[in-house]
């Protein structure tokens, strides 16, 4: 109990973590912002590391004031493709951007399958 009082006054003073996502999203091009709510299998590792098998550069990733969601940023023009691989890997998405739908995504034969937009 003590520990999160502790972190959740810690965090009001981070700073530098939106810093470096504004510096992040000029140097990308358009962001996509995502919200997922936060749970036991998939931290804020395991997406990244989920997204960036599929060639999709994960930026920005952090949590809000209360723990609950984890933010994360993708390029837009991969957008879909991002949203559709938390979907099928059973990630909770809360937020996406307007307009993203999924789509099946496979990999056979060593590449990568998008049946979508």
């Amino acid at each position: 109990m003590f520990i999160d009082t502790l972190l959740a006054i810690g965090s009001c003073f981070d700073w530098a973590t939106p810093a470096l996502a504004f510096v992040q999203d000029q140097l990308f091009g358009p962001p996509a912002y995502f919200g997922v709510a936060t749970n036991p299998v998939y931290g804020r590792g395991e997406i990244k590391r989920l997204l960036k098998h599929y060639g999709i550069r994960v930026w920005g990733v952090m949590y809000n004031f209360k723990g609950d969601l984890l933010m994360l940023t993708t390029p837009q023009d991969r957008a879909n493709l991002a949203y559709s691989i938390m979907v099928q890997a059973g990630v909770p998405v809360l937020y996406a951007p307007r307009g993203v739908t999924a789509s099946l995504v496979f990999e056979w034969n060593g590449q990568l399958w998008y049946l979508g937009d």
